[in-house]
């Protein structure tokens, strides 16, 4: 109860942010992805707005979004103080929202056979909207640093209620 009167609160007095970030929308989806600003607060706050329900992404100092309709998901960078943080994130009706953190999965299929998965890594969704396909142009691991020379493509897929990320081409 409490928390739900803090999102409330906070809701109420933060303002939309003035950096660069947009809100991601499109006309198939009445949700939006926003970065606010909430008073005496140095990070800005990241939310999926829709008209019956609002929910906390995160903190961000800069995000990525794309909506993907026949999915009917977004696709979220969020840069956290962390590293880049990749969310799938579908409205539903009444409420109801799933939000899956696929940092680790992408990591898992953009390892090479035999290391470990990346510790960061960077992605560019331009293509998500269309396709579905979503590059993972940098990773790194501990320092090493690698910008991917040919991107490694993965392919978000519908299995029921959840994706499966593959490597593609």
């Amino acid at each position: 109860m409490m928390m739900a009167a803090n999102l409330a609160f906070l809701l109420l007095t933060a303002s939309p942010s003035a950096a660069p970030d947009t809100p991601a929308s499109t006309s198939d989806t009445p949700c939006r992805i926003e970065a606010v600003s909430p008073p005496k607060l140095t990070q800005k706050e990241l939310f999926l707005f829709c008209p019956d329900v609002s929910v906390r992404l995160g903190t961000s100092s800069s995000f990525n979004a794309a909506y993907n309709a026949k999915l009917g998901r977004f696709l979220v960078t969020n840069q956290t103080p962390s590293g880049e943080q990749v969310l799938l994130v579908k409205p539903g009706g009444q409420n109801d929202v799933l939000i899956e953190d696929l940092t680790a999965d992408m990591g898992m299929a953009v390892k090479s056979q035999g290391e470990r998965p990346p510790t960061s890594i960077k992605v560019d969704v331009t293509e998500f909207a269309a396709s579905g396909r979503v590059s993972v142009t940098r990773a790194t691991q501990g320092a090493r640093t690698t910008d991917m020379v040919a991107p490694v493509k993965l392919h978000l897929t519908s299995d029921a209620a959840h994706l499966k990320v593959t490597r593609g081409e």
